[in-house]
């Protein structure tokens, strides 16, 4: 089972990645859509940190609690437009700043959590989750993202 210094290694490794390829795209290709009937840009990050927050509020209701809710929303397609559509309205450098004070604040949240709760499992549902487990679920989630954005502007 991975420790908390390799949970956070690649947490930040991930987090360089994807602020890497955002960087490649200009202020204006952040309001074109990434694709026929796609997101653009400022709704996928949104997007992102969305999910992102969620996991973070779900884990610290574990940590605060022994057990959280493992409900999610009724109808995620809906939702994911939702947010897209809330976070257009806002400005690319507070879409930009809400997932970088995001990362900021789970790599906190896992820097201060003891080491013990590295090795613990907990139910999530039906599922049996540790903390790792967690984590990489939002990470390849992520990195499905970031393999289309990296694609569209090369490595």
């Amino acid at each position: 089972m991975p420790s908390k210094s390799d949970i956070l290694k690649e947490l930040k490794a991930h987090r360089e990645r994807l602020f890497r390829v955002l960087k490649k795209f200009s202020d204006e290709e952040w309001a074109e859509p990434l694709g026929p009937g796609k997101w653009d840009l400022q709704g996928m990050v949104a997007h992102l940190t969305h999910w992102h927050r969620w996991g973070l509020n779900k884990l610290r209701q574990m940590v605060a609690y022994g057990s959280t809710d493992a409900t999610g929303p009724r109808n995620t397609d809906t939702l994911n437009d939702l947010i897209a559509r809330a976070w257009s309205q806002h400005s690319i450098f507070d879409v930009r700043a809400d997932l970088e004070g995001l990362f900021n604040e789970m790599i906190a949240f896992f820097s201060d959590l003891p080491e013990e709760w590295f090795s613990k499992t907990w139910q999530f549902g039906d599922r049996e989750v540790d903390m790792n487990r967690w984590v990489q679920f939002f990470l390849d989630h992520d990195r499905t993202h970031i393999k289309e954005l990296e694609a569209r502007k090369g490595r």
